[in-house]
């Protein structure tokens, strides 16, 4: 239960440009310009798209970040999020409704997600770190949003395709020495990769169902 004694012992608050404010966990993901660069281009490919998205979801939402961000953008889309992790999920869940944003969030492992109606636009910015690489966090949910523990790569592009419709595009953020392993798990998938955007050491990547 997210309460004002648990925000104040398990988050930070954090200012966003439009002069509001959002809860992260000090445990979590935190919010960076990585953020702000991934958030700005799918601003820009969207907003003469006209009408063609209507329904989007954010694989791992985290803190809610990117979907607040994009609702206040398009508020005519209907945007799902779905977090592994009961905590982050509640904190997004809060952040969403203290903004009265209509945003969904739902407490659920990707691995399991299958969507009747299928969406127009999947995002994710997922934990980029394979498992026997780097060194993990004495907090589990640190480890959770690093690590590809609860959610590997094939995992992830595996549920856009299960979930993402014929038409539909999505955008993931990835560190770019990832890249190679991401073109092949999208190979292999069916899928093909739209465009790639790189900036410092982290990558845009968009992808889509490969035309039948």
């Amino acid at each position: 239960m997210i309460n004002a004694f648990w925000l104040e012992e398990n988050t930070s608050l954090v200012k966003l440009p439009d002069g509001s404010s959002l809860y992260q966990h000090r445990q979590g993901q935190k919010i960076s310009s990585d953020n702000q660069f991934f958030n700005d281009h799918l601003i820009e490919r969207f907003s003469n798209q006209n009408g063609q998205v209507k329904r989007v979801l954010e694989l791992g939402v985290g803190n809610g970040i990117n979907v607040i961000i994009l609702k206040k953008k398009f508020p005519d889309w209907t945007i799902t999020g779905i977090e592994i992790d009961s905590e982050q999920a509640q904190l997004a869940s809060y952040n969403c409704k203290v903004q009265n944003l209509g945003i969904v969030i739902i407490n659920e492992d990707l691995r399991d997600l299958k969507n009747e109606d299928n969406y127009d636009l999947i995002i994710a910015n997922p934990p980029y770190i394979k498992m026997g690489s780097g060194k993990l966090s004495a907090h589990e949910r640190t480890n959770i949003a690093k690590f590809e523990l609860t959610c590997t790569m094939e995992d992830l592009i595996l549920a856009i395709k299960r979930n993402l419709s014929d038409a539909g595009e999505a955008w993931l953020l990835y560190k770019q020495e990832r890249e190679e392993d991401l073109r092949e798990n999208i190979n292999q998938s069916n899928l093909e990769v739209i465009d790639i955007m790189k900036k410092g050491k982290i990558i845009i990547v968009g992808l889509k169902h490969v035309a039948s």
